[in-house]
């Protein structure tokens, strides 16, 4: 009687954790859903390298969509900057280090809430093993014309090609320098 009695505790114990976890889940989507919520800091960056006299870009693999491209980028994490968020996505995504060039137009999602801060980023260092590359993760150089053919669809990454166009002459100049 008493490991049955021990069993079922257990078992309570459990549901009452995943009850808790989904009614987080509930009240965070709620509360950003009726924009009580600040909006979620993230982070971009468009990785960018010179290849003779082309301007060339990294992208990296979608996770949710496998053959759609996409800039590096994720939230700014608590006592970080974005700057700080920018490099460290770039580390962890794309498995490169580098150094900020130019920051970019920002871009607010109202329907996700939340407000992306974008760099160019000149790429120095490129890693041979890096976590998301251990997950399958794949990263790719484009020349900056070819983006526009493989990059996802969203906001905030069609904001980021349009200032990486825009802004094209001055980054080839700085990556010269």
């Amino acid at each position: 009687p008493r490991g049955i009695l021990m069993a079922v505790v257990n078992r309570l114990r459990r549901r009452l954790a995943q009850l808790a976890k989904h009614l987080w889940r509930w009240a965070w989507a709620t509360t950003r859903a009726l924009r009580l919520a600040a909006p979620r800091e993230r982070a971009a960056c468009v990785p960018v390298r010179l290849n003779g006299s082309r301007l060339e870009v990294l992208l990296i693999e979608s996770s949710k969509r496998r053959g759609v491209y996409v800039f590096p980028g994720g939230g700014v994490e608590a006592g970080e900057s974005k700057e700080e968020a920018c490099l460290r996505e770039l580390h962890e995504e794309a498995g490169v280090a580098g150094d900020i060039l130019l920051e970019l137009e920002g871009y607010f999602d109202a329907d996700s809430r939340t407000r992306t801060a974008a760099w160019a980023v000149a790429v120095r260092t490129e890693y041979e093993v890096w976590e998301e590359g251990l997950k399958g993760r794949q990263r790719r150089w484009f020349h900056a014309e070819e983006v526009r053919g493989v990059l996802s669809g969203k906001g905030v990454h069609q904001v980021a090609l349009q200032e990486l166009h825009r802004l094209q002459e001055d980054l080839v100049a700085k990556l010269r320098a």
